[in-house]
């Protein structure tokens, strides 16, 4: 049983590159001279070479930048000043959270909505039920534009009809192709129940596997994810059924309402036509989608939208580590931290609003902020700071006299 182990960088097969030399004479009775050696690598192995080096040098540069700090450059802290410091809710503090999600590896999937969704800069989440799948390539450069590949078991079962031992080879046969197929692909993070159907027993099995499960469904407001949205709702996600009829006003009511309620909605779509039969319940207008997607992008001031992966992986980082906040008085900075992530989840920033000195909110002072990279930061509220902060990361946080 494959279970999910911890994001790492592989580099087993760098082990594998070939050393071709020779001895050739430089002339004849003279000793015999080597050839310098060809380190012959395949086109994979230079790209994960490359990659390696560049991690190490960006590891590196944050050794070498984590205390940048003398007294002489920052002004002092109040001996008064208890320092403070919490996760927003939502990443970038947004109000609420908003996923696109595809159900059964459809073609429209990847020739009509992911050039729609990218044309707003956005991603989506696409669940696959792999048995049925002949041309993988389609799928593997969604990936590679910044997409989710999840999963929707191997032969889109009715679960709860199965055995435990079948749940769970539907489980692990889709996992193993998915990452089999699709290249970078190391850990399949979200899974999606075939015809949303599910039982409380399948529940645990599915969470051995995949980090979040969606499971729910409906075609109004009780289709959203609503607070507390937490490590416990990420086995049993909701989501908003797209299927006739087709009402724009009605579904972005439920936008609207999940921003007001701070919630989590997940959208989820079968077939796109441009004109779609009206027999095909489950087939939605281009232009219906095409006016969704513009219609929650002009929302994105108020909305987070993200793969399912990424918000499950926030919300986990969000409940389950421990952000820790101090005063550097050496070097006349707060320092805030966290710890790495013991789970598999995607290294996801998580956003933390830092209370500042009182002595740092008044007059012209520059905030600035350094960590594994320098973040221009800015008082909000009078005595608020906005930072990004990595899983492992620790930030120090300084004002300048101008």
């Amino acid at each position: 049983m494959r279970r999910l182990a911890h994001r790492r960088t592989d580099r087993r097969h760098l082990g594998h590159a070939e050393w071709r030399g020779e001895d050739r004479s430089a002339r004849e009775g003279e000793g015999t001279v080597l050839k310098a050696p060809k380190l012959v690598l395949s086109r994979a192995q230079w790209r994960s070479a490359t990659h390696a080096c560049c991690l190490a040098a960006c590891l590196g540069f944050a050794a070498c930048t984590r205390n940048p700090l003398t007294s002489e450059d920052s002004l002092p802290i109040e001996e008064e000043y208890q320092p403070s410091a919490s996760v927003c809710y939502w990443r970038l503090d947004k109000k609420a959270a908003l996923t696109f999600s595809f159900d059964d590896a459809r073609a429209s999937h990847w020739q009509l909505a992911a050039p729609i969704l990218e044309e707003k800069g956005l991603v989506g989440t696409f669940n696959l039920d792999t048995k049925g799948i002949r041309d993988w390539k389609p799928w593997s450069s969604l990936y590679e534009r910044g997409h989710e590949i999840a999963s929707h078991t191997y032969s889109h079962a009715r679960l709860p009809s199965l055995r435990p031992e079948e749940v769970e080879f539907e489980l692990q046969r889709a996992i193993d192709d998915l990452t089999a197929n699709i290249p970078g692909l190391k850990q399949v993070l979200s899974f999606a129940y075939p015809y949303c159907d599910y039982t409380p027993e399948l529940i645990p099995i599915v969470a051995r596997y995949h980090l979040s499960q969606r499971a729910g469904r409906a075609t109004d407001s009780r289709a959203i994810n609503a607070r507390p949205v937490d490590v416990t709702t990420l086995n049993c996600l909701k989501g908003y059924w797209i299927r006739s009829p087709y009402d724009l006003e009605d579904l972005l009511r439920v936008v609207d309402e999940t921003v007001r309620s701070g919630g989590w909605l997940i959208v989820f779509w079968h077939s796109l036509a441009r004109d779609p039969s009206p027999s095909d319940p489950n087939t939605a207008p281009l232009a219906f989608f095409q006016g969704f997607v513009d219609a929650v992008a002009a929302r994105s001031d108020s909305l987070w939208i993200a793969t399912q992966g990424e918000i499950a992986s926030y919300i986990w980082e969000r409940e389950g580590l421990h952000l820790q906040v101090g005063v550097d008085r050496k070097r006349n900075a707060v320092k805030v931290s966290l710890p790495e992530a013991n789970r598999a989840v995607l290294p996801i920033p998580l956003t933390v609003r830092l209370a500042v000195p009182e002595s740092w909110t008044k007059g012209n002072h520059l905030l600035r902020a350094q960590g594994r990279r320098r973040q221009q930061v800015q008082l909000r509220d009078g005595r608020t700071l906005q930072l990004e902060l990595d899983p492992g990361e620790e930030l120090y946080v300084w004002a300048e006299g101008r």
